[in-house]
């Protein structure tokens, strides 16, 4: 039995890794703070800070995190704006959040061979 609590991907490990990985997007999701005005040149908006602070509501409650899954791959200011939260699954399919308020995504999905998917996600009531 002891060899079984020494393993390196006991349930343990596993779990302070996504941890790590929460904290990791929480970590990007605060830099996106200091994002300026005309952030690329070329005019871009800074993201919201309540669009910032509700995306950290989500991601730091436990229904948030069931809704996401699994910690976001990147998490990036985009031109208008809003946030968009990626994962990618190689040769499967690439999923990006965009939120353009802090309680509301739009979920689009990319997967090979098939149509692209969009739905919107509500979290207003995560809290």
């Amino acid at each position: 039995m002891q060899h079984l609590e020494q393993q390196p991907n006991s349930t343990a490990a596993i779990l302070a890794d996504l941890e790590r990985q929460w904290n990791n997007c929480r970590e990007q999701l605060l830099q996106l703070r200091s994002v300026r005005e005309d952030w690329d040149g070329d005019g871009a908006y800074a993201p919201a800070s309540s669009i910032i602070d509700g995306i950290l509501t989500v991601i730091q409650t436990d229904e948030g995190r069931r809704i996401l899954r699994t910690p976001p791959d990147s998490v990036n200011a985009l031109r208008d704006g809003t946030i968009a939260l990626e994962w990618h699954v190689p040769n499967f399919e690439h999923v990006i959040m965009r939120f353009d308020d802090p309680f509301k995504a739009q979920v689009m999905k990319f997967s090979p061979g098939r149509p692209t998917s969009s739905v919107w996600q509500d979290f207003s009531n995560i809290s």
